[in-house]
Protein backbone atom coordinates (compact mmCIF):
# COMPACT_ATOMS: atom_id res chain seq x y z
CA UNK A 1 0.00 0.00 0.00
CA UNK A 2 1.42 3.37 -0.95
CA UNK A 3 1.83 6.19 1.57
CA UNK A 4 -0.74 8.26 -0.33
CA UNK A 5 -3.29 5.43 -0.18
CA UNK A 6 -2.61 4.82 3.51
CA UNK A 7 -2.95 8.52 4.32
CA UNK A 8 -6.24 8.71 2.43
CA UNK A 9 -7.57 5.60 4.18
CA UNK A 10 -6.64 6.97 7.62
CA UNK A 11 -8.16 10.37 6.83
CA UNK A 12 -11.43 8.85 5.60
CA UNK A 13 -11.74 6.55 8.61
CA UNK A 14 -10.94 9.25 11.12
CA UNK A 15 -12.96 12.04 9.57
CA UNK A 16 -15.93 9.72 9.37
CA UNK A 17 -15.49 8.98 13.05
CA UNK A 18 -15.58 12.69 13.91
CA UNK A 19 -18.76 13.51 12.07
CA UNK A 20 -20.85 13.69 15.24
CA UNK A 21 -23.19 11.15 16.71
CA UNK A 22 -22.21 7.62 17.61
CA UNK A 23 -19.06 6.52 15.80
CA UNK A 24 -19.83 2.92 16.70
CA UNK A 25 -16.50 2.51 18.47
CA UNK A 26 -15.30 2.58 22.03
CA UNK A 27 -15.33 5.91 23.82
CA UNK A 28 -12.89 6.75 26.59
CA UNK A 29 -14.87 7.21 29.81
CA UNK A 30 -12.73 9.50 32.04
CA UNK A 31 -13.63 13.16 31.80
CA UNK A 32 -10.03 14.38 32.05
CA UNK A 33 -6.57 13.28 30.94
CA UNK A 34 -4.89 10.86 31.07
CA UNK A 35 -7.09 8.55 29.02
CA UNK A 36 -6.48 4.87 28.34
CA UNK A 37 -8.10 3.45 25.21
CA UNK A 38 -7.93 0.11 23.46
CA UNK A 39 -7.69 0.30 19.69
CA UNK A 40 -8.68 -2.23 17.09
CA UNK A 41 -8.61 -2.10 13.31
CA UNK A 42 -11.63 -0.49 11.69
CA UNK A 43 -13.15 0.80 14.93
CA UNK A 44 -12.31 4.36 15.97
CA UNK A 45 -11.79 5.04 19.67
CA UNK A 46 -13.24 8.43 20.56
CA UNK A 47 -12.16 10.64 23.44
CA UNK A 48 -15.15 12.95 23.31
CA UNK A 49 -13.92 15.37 26.01
CA UNK A 50 -10.89 16.21 23.84
CA UNK A 51 -12.46 15.85 20.38
CA UNK A 52 -9.93 13.11 19.58
CA UNK A 53 -10.40 9.99 17.47
CA UNK A 54 -7.79 7.25 17.16
CA UNK A 55 -7.81 4.16 14.96
CA UNK A 56 -5.44 1.23 14.54
CA UNK A 57 -4.38 1.07 10.89
CA UNK A 58 -1.64 -1.61 10.96
CA UNK A 59 0.62 -3.68 13.19
CA UNK A 60 4.12 -4.68 12.12
CA UNK A 61 4.91 -7.57 14.44
CA UNK A 62 8.37 -9.15 14.53
CA UNK A 63 8.23 -10.27 18.17
CA UNK A 64 9.76 -13.64 18.90
CA UNK A 65 6.95 -16.23 19.13
CA UNK A 66 6.44 -17.74 22.57
CA UNK A 67 7.23 -21.22 21.19
CA UNK A 68 10.56 -20.20 19.62
CA UNK A 69 14.08 -19.45 20.76
CA UNK A 70 15.28 -16.17 19.29
CA UNK A 71 18.44 -14.08 19.41
CA UNK A 72 16.39 -10.87 19.44
CA UNK A 73 13.04 -10.32 21.22
CA UNK A 74 11.75 -8.39 18.23
CA UNK A 75 9.22 -5.59 18.35
CA UNK A 76 5.67 -4.74 17.45
CA UNK A 77 4.94 -1.38 15.84
CA UNK A 78 1.36 -0.17 16.08
CA UNK A 79 0.41 2.29 13.35
CA UNK A 80 -2.26 4.62 14.64
CA UNK A 81 -4.23 7.35 12.92
CA UNK A 82 -5.28 10.29 15.09
CA UNK A 83 -7.38 13.39 14.43
CA UNK A 84 -8.80 16.17 16.58
CA UNK A 85 -12.11 17.86 15.79
CA UNK A 86 -11.97 16.90 12.09
CA UNK A 87 -8.65 18.71 11.52
CA UNK A 88 -5.77 17.25 9.50
CA UNK A 89 -5.12 13.66 10.62
CA UNK A 90 -1.71 12.36 11.59
CA UNK A 91 -0.17 8.89 11.41
CA UNK A 92 1.78 7.69 14.46
CA UNK A 93 4.10 4.70 14.85
CA UNK A 94 4.30 3.35 18.39
CA UNK A 95 6.81 0.58 19.11
CA UNK A 96 7.18 -1.90 21.93
CA UNK A 97 10.84 -0.92 22.18
CA UNK A 98 11.27 1.46 25.09
CA UNK A 99 12.68 4.38 23.12
CA UNK A 100 9.97 4.38 20.43
CA UNK A 101 6.81 3.80 22.43
CA UNK A 102 5.79 7.46 22.69
CA UNK A 103 4.65 9.94 20.05
CA UNK A 104 3.28 13.47 20.11
CA UNK A 105 0.23 14.91 18.39
CA UNK A 106 -0.61 18.59 18.92
CA UNK A 107 -0.70 19.09 22.70
CA UNK A 108 -0.93 15.35 23.48
CA UNK A 109 1.52 12.59 24.30
CA UNK A 110 0.48 9.08 23.23
CA UNK A 111 2.17 6.13 24.96
CA UNK A 112 1.93 2.52 23.88
CA UNK A 113 0.88 0.26 26.75
CA UNK A 114 0.28 -3.16 25.17
CA UNK A 115 -0.01 -4.95 21.85
CA UNK A 116 -2.09 -8.13 22.11
CA UNK A 117 -2.14 -10.97 21.35
CA UNK A 118 1.46 -12.01 21.73
CA UNK A 119 2.52 -14.31 18.87
CA UNK A 120 2.54 -17.96 19.89
CA UNK A 121 3.81 -19.35 16.56
CA UNK A 122 5.33 -17.99 13.38
CA UNK A 123 1.86 -17.73 11.80
CA UNK A 124 0.94 -14.08 11.18
CA UNK A 125 -1.81 -12.63 13.35
CA UNK A 126 -4.64 -11.04 11.32
CA UNK A 127 -4.94 -7.28 11.88
CA UNK A 128 -8.50 -7.66 13.14
CA UNK A 129 -7.33 -9.78 16.07
CA UNK A 130 -4.94 -7.17 17.48
CA UNK A 131 -5.89 -5.00 20.43
CA UNK A 132 -3.55 -2.09 21.16
CA UNK A 133 -3.83 -0.14 24.41
CA UNK A 134 -2.52 3.42 24.52
CA UNK A 135 -2.46 6.19 27.08
CA UNK A 136 -3.29 9.70 25.89
CA UNK A 137 -2.14 12.55 28.10
CA UNK A 138 -1.68 16.28 27.78
CA UNK A 139 1.91 17.08 26.89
Amino acid sequence: MSLKTLTLAVACALLGACGGGDAGGPTAQPSSAPYTVTLQAGTPAVIAAEGLSLILTAVDDSRCPATALCIWAGEAVARVGIVQNGEAPAALALSTTTDKGTASYRSYRINLITVDPYPMTTQPIPLGEYRVSVRVDKA
